[in-house]
């Protein structure tokens, strides 16, 4: 499947699930390295999603460097671009990583979100995007 607000990739199972769980997968593989638990997973009642960490796969890039932490707020803001809130996370090796980024991001910034009704996630994906064009300026 394929998230355009995101440009995030994915594969998706039991959509009905009672939890939703966002699967990271390892550097050099993408989100169909999951595949193999997707129907023990699925079994017990979740709603899958195993993402291409932006890079990876079939999911590009957006910016001109790739960070975790703007990966993170990609797949942040593609969790809340599908209408889930509330999520588990698990991830393999940088997987791993990139879901403590999203942990460390995730309730911050959706309860700002919340608070004052703004779209803090896309402003914050945006400030990456701008932060990494500076840089770029900088170092030419």
């Amino acid at each position: 499947m394929f998230n355009p607000a995101t440009g995030i990739h994915y594969l998706e199972r039991n959509p009905a699930g009672r939890q939703a769980v966002l699967l990271l997968h390892g550097l050099g593989v993408d989100g169909r390295s999951w595949l193999p638990q997707f129907d023990d997973l699925a079994g017990a009642g979740f709603r899958l999603l195993a993402a291409d960490i932006p890079g990876f796969g079939r999911s590009k890039v957006p910016w001109a460097r790739w960070s975790l932490r703007s990966a993170a707020l990609l797949l942040s803001a593609f969790m809340a671009d599908l209408g889930i809130g509330q999520y588990c996370l698990v991830g393999l090796s940088m997987g791993g990583v990139v879901a403590q980024q999203i942990g460390e991001l995730g309730p911050l910034l959706h309860e700002v979100e919340a608070r004052e009704g703004r779209d803090l996630l896309g402003e914050a994906v945006r400030a990456e995007h701008l932060a990494q064009d500076d840089a770029r300026v900088v170092e030419a």
